[in-house]
């Protein structure tokens, strides 16, 4: 079986009331060449079975269980076992627009010497649990960023944001407990990418296109 181009890492503690709108925003993505793995940090509640049924329901979907480390070791650990060409990382709790991946696909494509994209950010408040359209977005710099832009400005603003190449990401997903940046050359802006979701003091991203 060929390598998928996508890898997308979903992190997941007591997220069942999310995680399954948010991993179904990665599966209808308009490029479907990815595999999605689901790391369960040690929920409590029934995240990880609901995780199970989706992986039922679709062999895209792996998933894997740990002890409770925090979202930053969950998140290396799904690194560190991601097949894709790239990886991408959906919070349980966010959701994608359908065409994100194939729009990242397009930046990377067009500059091979690019390292990683992410897009811009929507927050949408949520109603009876859904996500209703809002009107705020993050803002994004022109042109391509570097190292010291995302150090100091958090440009990226959410994890479920950001893409990058595989081979970049074995740089920092050997750590078990921290989530560094990526050693990468640059960085690309993109469109309008994530919603997020709020309710009181909450907030759910939603990666659009």
């Amino acid at each position: 079986m060929n390598e998928p181009f996508f890898s997308v890492v979903v992190a997941a503690y007591n997220a069942q009331d999310t995680i399954r709108s948010s991993v179904e925003s990665a599966l209808a993505q308009s490029d479907d060449d990815l595999e999605l793995i689901i790391i369960d940090d040690g929920s409590t509640d029934q995240t990880l079975k609901i995780a199970i049924q989706l992986s039922c329901e679709d062999s895209r979907v792996h998933v894997v269980s740990q002890p409770n480390s925090g979202p930053a070791s969950a998140r290396n650990h799904g690194a560190r076992i991601a097949k894709g060409k790239f990886v991408a990382f959906l919070d349980a709790d966010d959701a994608w627009h359908c065409e994100k991946l194939t729009k990242h696909w397009a930046i990377h494509d067009g500059d091979a010497g690019l390292d990683a994209s992410f897009a811009k950010v929507h927050f949408c408040p949520e109603n009876n649990g859904e996500m209703v359209p809002g009107r705020t977005f993050s803002q994004i710099p022109v042109g391509n960023i570097e190292m010291a832009d995302i150090l100091v400005e958090n440009t990226i603003c959410t994890t479920s944001n950001f893409v990058v190449k595989r081979d970049n990401s074995s740089h920092w997903a050997g750590s078990k407990k921290t989530c560094a940046l990526p050693r990468t050359r640059s960085f690309s802006r993109g469109w309008w990418g994530v919603a997020a979701r709020s309710a009181g003091s909450t907030s759910r991203w939603f990666n659009t296109g």
